[in-house]
């Protein structure tokens, strides 16, 4: 049981249902130098407001998302926003074969169940000089996102886990904003498609990409 004490009276829209978190205790994250594999679970859950880095590991057939940042204050009550998240130097294979076809490698995906226009839970995830070994198509999904940048990346097909290949988009983007997707490789023409939702065209930028 946790008992909060106010120095002033509760905002007059405060209700039952809202939740709080202590931003204080957040922690700074640094994740460097892991071999993640042998769960059928995800690699990685972060939520943290602070800085966090995710950088040079090795995520190898995590059964569900590589790395999940989630937002969730209807049901594990486990986390808030982000607000600096860089993802780099890392190496993903294989991963998400428990949930194809919804297998995205990173998935930021707030449990936010209303969208409010020009408000974002997450801001500020760069994902850079990754490779990414994948079976299937679907990489990166983001939803109520405010800067996202996806560059310098490489994607390598594997024909492994062939029976589970689900032809998502490669990027799904769902109510968020500076999306910049630029200077990535690939080894096929088949991690080229872009989905987005409740977006203008000018909220992403795609830029020399092949």
């Amino acid at each position: 049981m946790v008992q909060i004490t106010l120095d002033n009276d509760l905002p007059k829209d405060f209700k039952i249902g809202d939740v709080v978190e202590n931003i204080t205790w957040t922690p700074s994250v640094l994740i460097k130098n892991n071999y993640f594999s042998g769960t059928n679970t995800r690699g990685v859950l972060l939520t943290t407001r602070r800085k966090s880095i995710i950088e040079d590991n090795v995520f190898y057939r995590t059964g569900m998302h590589a790395i999940l940042i989630a937002n969730d204050a209807s049901s594990w009550y486990e986390s808030g926003v982000v607000r600096d998240v860089t993802i780099k130097g890392n190496q993903f294979i294989e991963c998400g074969y428990n949930q194809a076809p919804n297998n995205y490698i990173i998935n930021i995906w707030p449990e936010n169940h209303e969208e409010v226009p020009n408000y974002f839970v997450h801001e500020n995830i760069v994902v850079k000089n990754n490779l990414f070994k994948v079976f299937d198509t679907p990489i990166l999904k983001a939803k109520s996102t405010k800067g996202l940048v996806f560059k310098n990346n490489q994607i390598v097909s594997s024909d492994i886990f062939s029976h589970l290949k689900g032809n998502k988009p490669t990027f799904y983007f769902q109510q968020c904003k500076e999306v910049i997707i630029e200077f990535n490789k690939s080894n096929s023409q088949t991690f080229d498609s872009i989905k987005i939702k409740n977006m203008l065209n000018g909220d992403i930028s795609i830029k020399n990409t092949k």
